[in-house]
């Protein structure tokens, strides 16, 4: 009993201190769902003319599992959960920097959608800062619905891109043994062209 209650003592010890918490694009809205890496928007070959290509509009929908293994459960409101905070990025070349999204050169602007709680019909409520209040153990789904309004991040002067990148990122801040902490985390996933050839 008491090598158990060392072991148990060493876990309890190392799970309490602050570590960021984890996101990540998965394939379905379920909490064991593999990870999803890639999705595909199609060019509308149908309405094509040489003067403008066309984005088929097929919604591309997004899952994202949020776990957060710290054991400190109180926010800087003091209540009894910690304050994990969502934000959603796509890569643009107008757009800036932000902290622990991408390489040097990496530019996003955020984007606004409704996001929803897995088997919830309501979307979440976004504060006026453009957080989305999120909880541990979680899905969270959000869908690109008007595809063709997201052509300016999809297309250059040269064509459509083959690959953007749609960023989610989360963070939290709380107070751990009266100091004020934060923990991040990034996730991606890629928005690749699927490529459809004339066959004769």
């Amino acid at each position: 009993m008491e090598k158990k209650l060392f072991v148990n003592t060493i876990i309890a010890a190392y799970n309490a201190q602050a570590v960021n918490p984890e996101l990540m694009f998965v394939k379905q809205a379920n909490i064991n769902a593999a990870q999803e890496k890639t999705v595909y928007y199609t060019l509308d070959n149908v309405n094509f003319n040489e003067s403008q290509e066309l984005i088929k509009n097929k919604p591309l929908e997004f899952h994202l599992k949020v776990t957060d293994s710290n054991l400190v459960g109180t926010s800087l409101a003091g209540t009894n959960t910690k304050d994990l905070k969502l934000q959603l990025y796509i890569e643009s070349d107008g757009g800036k920097k932000v902290e622990g999204i991408g390489g040097e050169n990496t530019n996003v602007v955020p984007i606004d959608v409704p996001v929803y709680e897995a088997g919830n019909k309501d979307s979440l409520t976004t504060d006026s800062n453009g957080y989305i209040y999120v909880n541990s153990g979680k899905v969270y789904n959000f869908t690109l619905n008007d595809l063709p309004d997201y052509e300016n991040y999809l297309k250059t002067s040269a064509g459509y891109k083959g690959k953007v990148t749609l960023y989610a990122k989360i963070s939290c801040k709380y107070i751990y043994y009266g100091t004020e902490k934060e923990a991040q985390s990034v996730a991606q996933i890629n928005i690749c062209q699927r490529q459809l050839f004339d066959l004769d």
